[in-house]
């Protein structure tokens, strides 16, 4: 499968999906999503993926989603909105998909990119990480899935902390805090991913299907409620301002 925003391989079982837009941080434009509802499609109905880990090309993980894309909502509505549909539809794969899915994070995972490796099984975080929801530093809210996966995570507290005033976490908080479920040196930070994933070579695929599917929150998920909130953060005076001085520089 060749990408123009993503890379992926596929050795042993294991899937390695790497966030390749390393001169913008990996942040998420339209075209990646386009490409991860494509892959994720793909990977959702292989035979042999067992596990399927997502790192960062460059120094980051996912620096959060493009501003460009939202700085287009005056003139281009409807790609707007396009793009976070996308972004919301690719959230809920990946949370769905039957494969063990492990977020390699190393340098930044903000906005976005925290709430993709939220919607993972297991969060291993180089020391490197960073871990933050920005969104209300631009007059947004988390919109794709934060607001609902965050508090599974840390609890009700911590999240409520972390998305309503922007902090930033460093792994060892993070791990403290239960939003990491390991921290390691970057330098052997996708070695350990893979010896992570390693073990489901041995395993029943339908079984892992089987324990996922039973673990799922199902509809307590509230996505789309949480989208239509976002929708109406682009519709208000200052988030325009705000995202046009966050461009600007």
């Amino acid at each position: 499968m060749k990408f123009e925003t993503l890379l992926f391989r596929e050795a042993g079982h294991i899937g390695h999906l790497i966030f390749n837009r390393p001169e913008k941080g990996n942040a998420i434009n339209s075209l990646m999503t386009d490409e991860l509802l494509q892959l994720t499609s793909e990977i959702r109905g292989s035979a042999t993926i067992k596990a399927l880990i997502l790192s960062g090309s460059g120094s980051n993980f996912i620096t959060g989603a493009d501003i460009n894309e939202f700085a287009r909502i005056d003139q281009e509505p409807e790609l707007v909105h396009n793009f976070l549909e996308n972004g919301r539809r690719f959230m809920r794969s990946l949370s769905e998909i039957p494969q063990l899915t492990i977020a390699a994070v190393s340098g930044h995972a903000l906005g976005g990119g925290l709430e993709v490796a939220l919607a993972c099984d297991y969060i291993l975080a180089g020391e490197s990480a960073r871990f933050g929801l920005l969104e209300i530093t631009l007059g947004l809210i988390p919109g794709a899935g934060g607001t609902q996966l965050l508090p599974l995570r840390v609890g009700p507290g911590i999240a409520r902390r972390m998305i309503l005033t922007g902090e930033i976490m460093d792994s060892a908080t993070a791990l403290a805090s239960r939003l990491a479920d390991r921290v390691v040196p970057d330098k052997v930070l996708l070695k350990t991913a893979e010896e992570i994933a390693a073990p489901l070579a041995k395993s029943p695929l339908y079984a892992l299907r089987l324990a996922k599917k039973a673990l799922s929150h199902g509809d307590y998920l509230n996505f789309e409620s949480e989208s239509h909130c976002f929708r109406d953060c682009l519709n208000q005076p200052e988030f325009r301002e705000r995202v046009n001085k966050f461009i600007s520089k």
